[in-house]
């Protein structure tokens, strides 16, 4: 990832409604299958927002690693411990150390080996530990942001499916999600590309309000319904694994 997508994460992800509402999203699929008392991996933990939002949900041992040496700087700006620098194709853990593994947006980017890093998750997780995956969805939707966070792939579901296939770990639960969103990002995205629109940029920049306010109320609503439904489309795929 860029340094640009760094600042802008450090910056807005406590507050913007994207990760605010991915997160709890990530919460409410997680609770039920893992303690409070869990040591859990954010595996790719950037600049930290998810690693502080465990921590004020109960869950106290936690360990983050990335590659990005700015990236755990930033961390260390929050007073984050219990990080290192590591990759998702070779975690610096021993086997069944984790009761959890925490993986968001992670196996999307460039030099990721997804059967590979599927296989660490696998070998760092305890017997009935779990793997809480979120990732981007459909190629198609590349754009400016893809840019600077350097991606190379995003997901289906069966695309999903299969890069875990040879993993060692069981599907238990696997959607997509902010589907609400998803014909006017489709919009904007198309009007990108009409127009080539290529300046370097992420989507997490400062929202104005009530577009927050709108965005975190459909991400509420589709963390409700995925409590008893799968979502058939939407911008990313969210999925939980057994081992």
């Amino acid at each position: 990832m860029k340094r640009i997508a760094y600042d802008q994460m450090f910056a807005n992800e406590l507050t913007h409604a994207w990760y605010v509402g991915t997160r709890e999203i990530l919460y409410k699929q997680i609770k039920a299958h893992i303690k409070k008392k869990a040591k859990i991996l954010d595996l790719g933990c950037g600049t930290g927002g998810t690693i502080k939002f465990l921590k004020d949900h109960g869950y106290k041992t936690i360990y983050g690693i990335d590659r990005s040496k700015y990236a755990i700087n930033l961390c260390k700006k929050r007073g984050i411990k219990n990080i290192k620098i590591g990759s998702a194709n070779k975690v610096p853990f021993k086997d069944n150390f984790f009761d959890a593994v925490i993986c968001m947006d992670v196996l999307y980017h460039s030099g990721i080996e997804v059967a590979k890093a599927t296989k660490e998750i696998a070998r760092i997780i305890k017997i009935d530990g779990i793997c809480y995956s979120q990732e981007p969805a459909y190629n198609c939707l590349r754009s400016k942001h893809d840019l600077t966070i350097e991606t190379k792939r995003r997901f289906t579901k069966s695309l999903i499916l299969s890069s875990f296939k040879n993993s060692g770990l069981k599907s238990v639960k696997i959607s997509y999600f902010n589907t609400i969103f998803f014909l006017p990002i489709v919009a904007a995205r198309i009007k990108d590309k009409i127009f080539k629109k290529e300046a370097f940029d992420s989507d997490v920049n400062k929202l104005p309000n009530l577009l927050n306010k709108a965005m975190l109320l459909s991400l509420r609503l589709e963390t409700s319904i995925l409590n008893y439904f799968d979502l058939p489309f939407g911008l990313s795929i969210i999925s939980v694994w057994k081992k």
